[in-house]
């Protein structure tokens, strides 16, 4: 299936992870309401988004889960990504430098180790439940337009059910007629957070002129 066809619109301290949260006021949070499944595209970035129960551990557990990431699991995904998954990491724009960093554990600068589904909905540390995507945009962008909006306000001993992504590898290689995102936000054009300045629509309208062009140039090469 070509590239086109998927798409359905759908040691240097530097190179270490520091998962980043995006921080809001409580207030403002609180005043939000949670965005019910039924919003949710069946697809984003290209990537088919799964129904799955999100049940929210209490703080121990996630705590403990979290520590085990932290201090162990993090580093073991990195270092077997390094020895199983190279095409598919240079697909993503990673170098033959950052891999070789990556066999020692380290994560390349830019990228995050993203839980499918959130420790904090139950998410364990399983490599099945783990997928290297770069940090921005994909993995904000993510976060903020469908996984965050429809647990927002949840507490402990919640459960609903939600869509999340659910890449099919455990790099993240974004479809061609989505790259253009990685140089919108160096420019500073991003639909996420607190400085976005970027409609979705804009990033829609995009994606459909790039994948038009994608296929207009494989009719032409048959």
């Amino acid at each position: 299936m070509s590239a086109v066809q998927q798409s359905s619109f759908s040691v240097k301290k530097s190179d270490r992870f520091l998962h980043q949260k995006r921080q809001k006021s409580g207030k403002k949070a609180r005043q939000k309401r949670s965005v019910p499944i039924s919003r949710i595209p069946e697809t984003f970035l290209g990537i088919p988004c799964k129904k799955v129960l999100f049940c929210v551990p209490s703080k121990e557990e996630r705590t403990a889960r979290r520590l085990e990431f932290e201090q162990e699991k993090r580093a073991e995904f990195i270092k077997f990504l390094a020895k199983t998954q190279r095409p598919a990491l240079r697909a993503a724009g990673i170098t033959e430098k950052q891999i070789a960093r990556m066999e020692e554990g380290f994560t390349p600068h830019g990228f995050n180790t993203h839980h499918k589904l959130p420790i904090f909905g139950g998410g364990t540390n399983d490599f099945s439940n783990l997928v290297l995507i770069r940090r921005e945009p994909y993995h904000d962008m993510m976060h903020y337009h469908i996984i965050n909006p429809q647990v927002r306000g949840m507490q402990d001993g919640q459960q609903k059910t939600v869509a999340i992504p659910d890449p099919a590898t455990p790099v993240f290689v974004p479809l061609p007629q989505y790259k253009f995102l990685e140089k919108w936000a160096k420019k500073g054009r991003k639909t996420y957070g607190k400085n976005k300045n970027t409609s979705f629509s804009e990033v829609r309208n995009e994606v459909s002129r790039r994948t038009a062009l994608l296929a207009a140039a494989a009719e032409k090469g048959r």
